[in-house]
């Protein structure tokens, strides 16, 4: 059985409400509208017990700008009822940041404002970007503000803006240069008034614009946000200013805190490190969510609760659920959860407002608990899409939303709820979203006193309409089992489908494993890189019980605090395909570290893969370059070494030539073959460090960057092969062909040592003092691919035909090459047990924006009919989405689809039905021959000779950000718009 994401289709859905039935004339009049609202508020935990440092600034930053003000606005509109929540690790950390913890930018602030030098590599962390001082939406696009009316514009902060060019413009200039010496060419075209300025600005723009415009010493600097000229003092009244507005964050929840008796809010609360509980459940580590649950309502009484409320209910981690974890959630006395729309439409549950708009009730041991179905569409509308809209327009949206239910309101116990993320969705409002949150406030004010809705909270609608809810029906359903030999079947699935299809069990159950997202789990576990993850966390948890009585106490108790930590949802948030941060090898190395220290705790060496600069699939954290080669073709690379002059590869007859040039005497060339898993992390000339360092957090300095599946080692003037057998171990294959040359020595690898040479990642290092010296970090080759198969389809496409109906226009940025939506050709192939489809380009483009599939600018929609009956409408991601916009032929409708694009939500079946697979296709990208290359699973398409095979195939621009993700179509073309 194959899990499901909620994609919709057209006929399934329109707006946010269906099943409405319609009163006669005469009939009651509707009763004002329940409505609820929860602000979620999160943060993992960003501290490194290595470094005993915060090494990310965001509990600072977002205290600075959301968590005061979303608090504080709600107490100007004491009418207005509302939810906030903030998990247990967030509250945690605001602890720590009023007793004195510091963050690493913080750290280097207060340098600035003390007038203490910098380092060159302090001043090389500011002008990373990501990771430096240039983290915020207005160095790039200006800050969001609107023109009179309230639509929205950007105004650059011209002073950031030059610095932010002048740091691109620094980086390209000195790019080829080592990086030590890159690095003081960089900072030193930086002037310390530049430092200062870039100081004040970076953490200016995280201060929230009404606390802003309220604090006169703070608009006089924003006053100044074009021109600079700042002080150093300058820079510690914006410091001061963030933590005022820490150590008063407490303090104005407690103060409108309902379950204090003190205002109209209920302040509540999430599982401590915000689990996944469904997860650790499955895994058999019932006690650990428990524990979870308990240290987050403990934190709560403490900081929030006056040392006597506890929470009542909450938002369990990503409304992650099912019957193991409301039951705990239960025993632990919650009485209501948030779930989402999504959910109710894999229970396949009738659309109607009863039951969408009505909490549903399950009951264990007695306890019940009630699941509140959040608007999945306006709640996505907030989170999303409002802060692009003229303010007043949004917040009538919103209304008009809440106003189409209410009309259906007859027996009072109508619920709308909103819920969403409270932090993240303001940097790109405008004035941090003060206009719209204040115009939200006052008009559901208005609405009240006119007795057309009621706001409240969770608590106050089950007091007044809990016997009114939805009763679960237990049914059989399916969950994961991990426990015992089944968590080896992490080590194979492909696919959040797979787990279930090996390890899934049926029991009768009252609510599914589910979340907000897809109404799935999959965002946090099935593909590969989760997998890996949940199994190292697994085999920690694991080596932690067993040496548990061998532990003393207080060792015990960290560990366990570490384990805690390492259970949060965030490390699994963003692995695989389908999220990207831009950093995601920072969330990455904050479970290395926590699994490091709870090996170290035990007394047991950590396993190497704790040190290694890549992802737990292989991944390499970072690619210096993904290059095509064809035969012959020779591609250059500056050394990041002193001790070598650069690296040169190109392929023939014979295998892989790598040239490394300079005088060294011994070197290695690591490679990692993709899709292999399994590979050692220290290169066989560096000795194994004893302990976890860095050259720049979150990267490790003792790796060189990838999964080593295979070591070509050069000493003494040979060379030989090894092979990993396992994580820490290697053995010798075979010995590869040196060659001399004036500038250096050429290795050749003959291709059979490489288990698929077509797509291969390579590194090169030597050693110095017996620690690692990298010479160049992980490039990605691609050699061409010959795909065989049976020819089922191979049709050419006229060159210069991609502008739509003869007018459409490329938008005007540089990265959209000419011919990057000029389909020249398609090709379909039958394997054995799969068919493929190739999909020729007059010009790619690269990856710009490194798309994990291997391409970024390409949207693909591919449409079969290859039987009767079918669907004829094209696909759409959300309900009220406009999809392809585009009208298919009638007479042939599809019965499978497909949508391709370079992240997670271009790897989607479509079944007529609305049923949708995601993950299941193969997809890359093969730069050289400008292609798209797609692996389809051979049940999802049964072609009958006698019928044919009929399809459209459509190409466009992907927008991850765009309506459906397909990129917007102005009049005329702009720089991210088709014209």
């Amino acid at each position: 059985m194959r899990r499901v994401a909620a994609l919709f289709l057209a006929f399934l859905m329109v707006g946010s409400l269906m099943g409405v039935s319609f009163k006669g004339v005469g009939a009651a009049e509707p009763k004002p509208l329940n409505v609820i609202i929860v602000w979620h508020q999160h943060q993992p935990y960003y501290y490194d017990p290595v470094q005993d440092v915060y090494t990310r600034p965001w509990v600072r930053l977002h205290a600075a700008n959301n968590y005061w003000k979303m608090a504080y606005y709600l107490s100007q509109y004491p009418d207005v009822h509302a939810t906030i929540d903030l998990s247990g690790s967030l509250i945690a950390q605001l602890a720590d940041y009023m007793n004195g913890k510091k963050d690493t930018y913080q750290i280097i602030t207060e340098k600035i404002a003390s007038g203490e030098p910098l380092t060159v590599d302090e001043k090389w962390f500011m002008l990373q970007a990501p990771g430096g001082f240039f983290d915020h939406t207005i160095p790039w696009n200006g800050e969001p503000i609107t023109d009179p009316s309230g639509n929205p514009v950007r105004d650059p902060w011209d002073r950031y803006t030059e610095l932010k060019d002048k740091m691109m413009q620094a980086k390209a200039k000195y790019a080829n240069l080592p990086l030590e010496e890159q690095k003081a060419a960089v900072t030193g075209e930086f002037t310390e008034q530049d430092y200062i300025d870039l100081a004040v600005l970076f953490n200016l723009a995280w201060i929230d614009y009404k606390y802003i415009m309220d604090t006169p010493a703070l608009r006089d600097l924003y006053k100044k946000v074009d021109e600079g000229d700042y002080t150093r003092e300058d820079v510690k009244t914006v410091l001061d200013a963030q933590l005022w507005l820490i150590n008063h964050t407490f303090k104005e929840h407690e103060r409108i805190n309902l379950l204090l008796g003190n205002g109209n809010v209920e302040v509540t609360v999430v599982p401590y490190a915000h689990p996944i509980g469904p997860i650790l459940n499955d895994f058999g580590w019932e006690g650990d969510f428990d524990d979870q649950v308990k240290r987050a309502d403990e934190l709560y009484k403490q900081y929030l609760g006056g040392g006597t409320a506890v929470p009542k209910g909450g938002w369990a981690a990503e409304s992650a659920l099912n019957d193991k974890t409301l039951e705990t959630l239960a025993d632990n006395g919650w009485t209501w959860v948030m779930t989402d729309q999504l959910v109710l439409d894999r229970l396949g549950v009738e659309k109607t407002v009863e039951n969408y708009y009505k909490p549903w009730v399950a009951e264990f041991n007695g306890k019940k608990i009630y699941l509140f179905p959040r608007d999945h569409a306006l709640s996505d509308r907030v989170g999303f899409n409002y802060g692009g809209m003229n303010q007043y327009q949004a917040v009538e949206d919103f209304v008009n939303e809440l106003l189409k239910l209410q009309k259906e309101n007859y027996e009072g116990s109508l619920v709308y709820v909103v819920t969403l993320d409270g932090e993240n969705p303001w940097e790109n409002y405008p004035y941090d979203g003060k206009l719209f949150l204040t115009e939200l406030y006052k008009k559901l004010t208005e609405l009240q006193e006119q007795g057309l809705i009621r706001t409240l909270t969770p608590s106050e609608y089950i007091q007044l309409y809990g016997d009114e809810a939805n009763r679960l029906t237990p049914q059989m359903m399916e969950r994961l089992d991990l426990t015992g030999d089944n968590v080896n079947a992490l080590l194979k699935a492909q696919s959040l489908g797979d787990l279930y299809d090996a390890v899934g069990v049926n029991e009768e159950m009252q609510w599914p494993e589910s979340s907000w997202i897809d109404g799935t789990l999959s965002t946090w576990i099935g593909e590969p890189q989760e997998n890996y993850g949940w199994y190292w966390l697994y085999q920690a948890r694991k080596t932690l019980m067993e040496k548990k009585g061998s532990m003393s106490q207080a060792d015990w108790e960290k560990a366990h605090e570490y384990l805690l930590r390492a259970e949060a949802s965030d490390w699994f948030w963003w692995y695989g395909s389908d999220q990207d941060s831009g950093q995601d090898y920072t969330f990455d190395r904050y479970l290395k570290t926590y699994l490091y220290e709870m090996y170290k705790l035990a007394g047991v060496e950590p396993p190497s893969y704790l040190f290694g600069n890549y992802f737990p699939d292989g991944e390499p954290y970072v690619t210096r370059a993904l290059d095509g080669l064809k035969e012959g073709e020779m591609k250059n690379y500056s050394s990041m070494s002193p001790l070598a002059n650069g690296v040169s590869v190109y392929f023939d007859g014979d295998g892989l030539h790598f040239l490394v040039r300079g005088n060294l005497d011994r070197f290695e060339v690591s490679i990692w073959e993709k899709d292999e898993r399994v590979g050692n992390t220290f290169t066989l000339l560096q000795e194994r460090p004893t302990e976890l360092r860095y050259s720049m957090s979150p990267f490790s300095a003792d790796s060189v960057g990838l999964l080593i599946t295979k070591h070509v080692v050069y000493e003494n003037g040979k060379a030989e092969i090894y092979g990993a057998t396992d994580y820490e171990k290697s053995e010798k294959l075979g010995d590869a062909t040196v060659e001399q040359t004036n500038d250096g020595v050429e290795v050749i690898v003959p291709f059979d040592y490489l288990k698929n040479p077509s797509d291969f990642y390579f590194a090169v290092s030597t050693v110095k003092d017996g620690r690692l010296e990298t010479i160049t970090t992980p490039i990605e080759l691609k050699l061409p691919t010959e795909v065989k198969g049976v020819t089922i389809a191979d049709i050419a496409d006229p060159e210069g035909d991609d502008h739509g109906p003869g007018t459409y226009t490329y938008p005007t940025d540089a990265v959209f090459v000419e011919g990057a939506f000029d389909l020249l050709r398609f090709r379909m192939l039958e394997q054995t047990d799969s068919y493929v489809m190739e999909f020729y380009f007059k010009d790619l483009g690269g990856n710009p924006w490194n798309g994990p599939n291997g391409f970024s600018l390409q949207i693909i929609e591919v449409y079969l009919d290859f039987k009767d009956g079918g669907n004829s409408t094209a696909i759409k991601m959300f309900p009220d989405g406009p999809g392809a916009n585009v009208n298919l032929d009638p007479n042939h409708p599809w019965d499978v689809a497909f949508r391709i694009a370079g992240w997670d939500y271009g790897n989607l079946i479509i079944l007529p039905n609305g049923t949708v697979y995601q993950g299941e296709m193969q997809i890359s990208a093969d730069p050289v021959k400008n292609a798209v290359i797609v692996k389809v699973p051979k049940k999802y398409i049964a072609i009958n000779e006698d019928y044919g095979l009929w399809g459209d195939v459509l190409v466009g621009s992907q927008d991850g950000y765009g309506p459906d993700k397909w990129r917007t179509v102005a009049v005329d073309a702009e720089q991210w718009k088709l014209g």
